[in-house]
């Protein structure tokens, strides 16, 4: 008896059907986009972590999505090649010393956060929207700040200034074409400030001897102005030093010129701003000079008793103002 043994081969086919589904994409018209604030003149006097004057530059970036991303967040991140300087976060070097990139968005707030992969939802540009079209509008504004003691001169690197924008669970707005470039040219400005007038006679008066009755006695107070007219937004000092010297017991007296017929146990004292001028130390004025806008520096001047005994004669002196600036 012979036996047969069958294998049975049972080939199944069969196709499965994935439900269709749209792929998630976002674009806009309005990036990529390059930012160009032109030729800046950096006043040497900036302060550093300053604003560069004329840098700020704003875009607003509108679009639509589809697939289902609504309520999902944009974000942007830093996509050039620059560090971010020490000392100040979010801000990135961009090839000219002493000058740094931010962004920020619609809130003030600085985005930090570099490369493709960067996570900066806690600093959103904004939020893709639950209407039919799945529609998005945000803006953001890149500044150049002021990050070391001098500026460089140059034209900035695109490479290195570039941000990049898109759906944080996603993918870029316009995929690759996600960038905002920033353009600019750069050089140092120097600050300078004419003074008027140079040179100035105040003539306090004859006063009597017997108006002096003690140590700390004084005559009425004579005042005078100067004018400063500056190039660039300054801050503005003063100094006074004589060839006379200052008094040994008052730091703020100014001596009288010595002399045979010169009088003795006075001397001149000096207010700027209504403020004690001391000898040789510069104090600041209130308020910030303007570009072009002539200030005001307003003095007075006394004659002040230093000694228990005051003597009758010229009581002529020399003194010299310095106006600094920065």
């Amino acid at each position: 008896m012979f036996k047969y043994a069958f294998t049975l081969l049972l080939l199944v086919s069969c196709t499965f059907m994935m439900p269709r589904a749209h792929a998630e994409n976002c674009t806009s018209a309005d990036l990529p986009y390059t930012l160009n604030a032109g030729t800046l003149a950096v006043p040497t006097t900036l302060s550093t972590g300053s604003v560069i004057p004329g840098s700020t530059q704003t875009h607003i970036v509108n679009g639509s999505c589809t697939g289902t991303v609504s309520n999902r967040t944009i974000i942007s991140c830093y996509y050039g090649t620059g560090n971010e300087v020490d000392g100040f976060p979010g801000v990135y070097a961009t090839g000219v010393a002493g000058v740094g990139i931010e962004l920020l968005n619609n809130s003030g707030q600085i985005i930090r956060g570099k490369g493709m992969g960067c996570n900066t939802t806690s600093t959103p540009m904004g939020t893709i929207g639950t209407d039919s079209n799945q529609t998005f509008s945000f803006s953001y504004t890149i500044k150049l700040i002021k990050t070391g003691p001098s500026v460089g001169s140059g034209t900035l690197s695109q490479a290195l200034n570039v941000y990049g924008f898109g759906d944080y669970a996603s993918n870029g707005i316009n995929g690759a074409n996600n960038v905002s470039h920033y353009s600019a040219t750069l050089s140092q400005r120097t600050a300078t400030c004419s003074i008027d007038p140079l040179n100035l006679t105040v003539t306090l008066g004859n006063f009597p001897v017997t108006q002096f009755t003690h140590v700390g006695s004084y005559s009425a107070w004579k005042t005078f102005t100067i004018t400063a007219t500056c190039s660039e937004e300054v801050n503005l000092t003063a100094s006074v030093t004589s060839a006379n010297g200052v008094n040994s017991q008052y730091g703020d007296v100014i001596n009288l010129t010595p002399g045979s017929d010169s009088a003795t146990g006075v001397g001149v004292r000096m207010l700027i701003d209504g403020v004690d001028l001391m000898y040789n130390y510069p104090l600041p004025f209130g308020g910030t000079a303007e570009p072009g806008v002539p200030m005001a520096l307003p003095f007075s001047i006394q004659y002040y008793q230093t000694a228990s005994t005051v003597t009758a004669g010229k009581a002529n002196t020399v003194m010299t103002i310095d106006i600094e600036y920065k």
